[in-house]
This record gives C-alpha cells, sequence and structure tokens, in this order.
C-alpha cells in the first residue's frame, strides 16, 4: 500500500509538471506566421500594413537635417509620383511647400529666379510684367519697403510659371510650379457642380486679385471690417461669374463651405496665393483624384 501511494504520487507529480511546462511553452513561444502579420511579439502590438512611402519619407527627412534640401526634395517628389496612395503623401506635400517657400523667399540664387539688374526707365511694376509677376512678390523677395529701386539695383525676381490645381473631392488647392507641386493648402469648396470647369477646354483663369475686400451680394456692400462679410484677408476671382478664392473670417471653418460659387482658405494661405499668383494664372479643377501632381 505504502509502495503504491509513492507510485501514484510520483504519477500525479509528473503530470502536473509536464503541464506547467507546457503552459510555460505555449506562453512564451515565438508567434506563428499567421500571428506575426497581426501581432508584434509576445506584446501584442498591432503592425503596421507595410507602406513603400515612408522608406522615402525617411530617407527626404535624413536629407534635410544634413542640409542637402535638392535632394530630400527630389526624395519627396519621388514619393508623390510612385506611392500617390502612401499615408505619407500629406507630410510630403507639407515639406516641399515648406522648402519650395523657403527657397522662393530667399535673396538668393535658386531655381525659379532670375537676377534683373535694374536699368534706367525700369520700375517695379515694368519688372513684374516683363517677368509675369507681381509686385509685392519682388519686393517680398528682396526685402523691398516701397517701390523705390535705382540704377544697377540687382534684383532677384521669380520666372515660374505658377497655376492652380483645385480639387473639391480632396479639398485642396495645389500650387504648380512648371508643372510639379509646389505647396499645398486646405481649401473649403461650396457645394456647387464643379465638372462644368473639369470638362471645360478652357481653364478659368485669375482676373481679379484685391487685399480686404468689399463683399458685394443680394444688393449689400460689406466693408472689410463688416462682421458679414466673409470674404477674409484678400480675394482672387475668376472669369467666370461669381467664382471666386477668398480668406474667412476667424470664426469661419474652412472645410463644409456653403457659399455661392467660392472657394474658402484660410487667410494665412490666401495672403501666399495673392503674393504670388499673377492675373491670368489657369485654375484646373480635378473631380475624383485624390492627388493631382
Amino acid at each position: 500500500m505504502k509502495w503504491e501511494s509513492i507510485i501514484l504520487a510520483s504519477i500525479l507529480s509528473c503530470l502536473f509538471l509536464a503541464g506547467w511546462m507546457h503552459s510555460i511553452s505555449t506562453r512564451f513561444r515565438p508567434p506563428d506566421a499567421t500571428e506575426q502579420t497581426s501581432l508584434d511579439g509576445r506584446h501584442g502590438t498591432p503592425t503596421l500594413p507595410f507602406d513603400p512611402g515612408n522608406s522615402l519619407l525617411q530617407e527626404a527627412r535624413a536629407s534635410m537635417a544634413g542640409g542637402n534640401l535638392d535632394a530630400a526634395r527630389e526624395t519627396l517628389y519621388r514619393l508623390l509620383d510612385r506611392h500617390p496612395k502612401s499615408a505619407g503623401v500629406v507630410e510630403a506635400e507639407r515639406l516641399i511647400g515648406q522648402m519650395n517657400w523657403e527657397q522662393l523667399l530667399s535673396p538668393s540664387p535658386s531655381p525659379g529666379k532670375t537676377l534683373h539688374t535694374v536699368r534706367r526707365g525700369d520700375s517695379l511694376a515694368s519688372i513684374a510684367k516683363q517677368y509675369n509677376t507681381n509686385i509685392e512678390l519682388i519686393q517680398a523677395i528682396n526685402n523691398i519697403e516701397g517701390t523705390l529701386i535705382r540704377i544697377g539695383q540687382d534684383l532677384y525676381v521669380c520666372t515660374l510659371q505658377f497655376s492652380v490645381v483645385a480639387a473639391p473631392d480632396d479639398g485642396r488647392i495645389r500650387i504648380m510650379a512648371d508643372n510639379r507641386l509646389f505647396k499645398s493648402y486646405p481649401a473649403g469648396f461650396a457645394r456647387i457642380d464643379f465638372s462644368r470647369f473639369a470638362s471645360s477646354d478652357e481653364p478659368p483663369l485669375l482676373d481679379g486679385r484685391s487685399l480686404n475686400p468689399t463683399l458685394r451680394e443680394a444688393g449689400r456692400t460689406l466693408s472689410k471690417d463688416d462682421p458679414a462679410n466673409y470674404l477674409g484677408a484678400a480675394q482672387l476671382t475668376l472669369n467666370q461669374r461669381g467664382l471666386s478664392i477668398h480668406g474667412s473670417r476667424p470664426t469661419d471653418p474652412v472645410a463644409n463651405f456653403t457659399g455661392p460659387g467660392r472657394i474658402r482658405m484660410h487667410n494665412e494661405d490666401i495672403l501666399e496665393l495673392y503674393l504670388i499668383l499673377p492675373l491670368k494664372t489657369p485654375v484646373f479643377f480635378v473631380l475624383d483624384t485624390p492627388q493631382a501632381r
């Protein structure tokens, strides 16, 4: 009887030990191939889907950190061209816009600018007309206050050919320079049928630009200081009746805009467009396209 008890106790101990070892091995075994697609190791952290744009975004950031902005810019353009559905597209567009804007406004040589030496008879207006740019942009690039210039003075002048790509479905205004993305902005589009502009052989053109615009609507004339004037800091009108791009009041959301025939932007953004876009800049409307580059 004594030996039977000892044998039974040994069997029970072995069974307990086997169960404990199985529990330990199960708990700490590496996940199989199926689990690895949804879990990161034993911590159960979800694994993000592979995004080929992320490596290019990291490469561009490394180039920026090293001061090689040209390489960074080209890497970001490559991301936009090859991986338009990447989650990194928004950040790529932001970085491209940041670099392009800083480069444009720097009083130094760079692609898209030329050096003009002031001659007798020149004025800022005549120089702007010669290069199809705005007086305000020449002033901003060269840190000029007022309109006085002198013979022999060197001025950097923008030679980029701008166009606007308006994407109502994407909620973006993209400024193109020589057919490449220059900068991207959020925008709110009135709930009207933009397809008639998208299908037109002749795109609308900018035909007016004004700061602190007066609103004339429904028989009313509202000054820039009137709280009911929703045009904001600036307005760019198009050669299509009632169609314009404008700023906003501080309390107005940019998205979900319902104004008649208009496109709303943040004030700081419309002021940038006012600065760089000359009259007769074409505005292309693109529908059902997440990114237009």
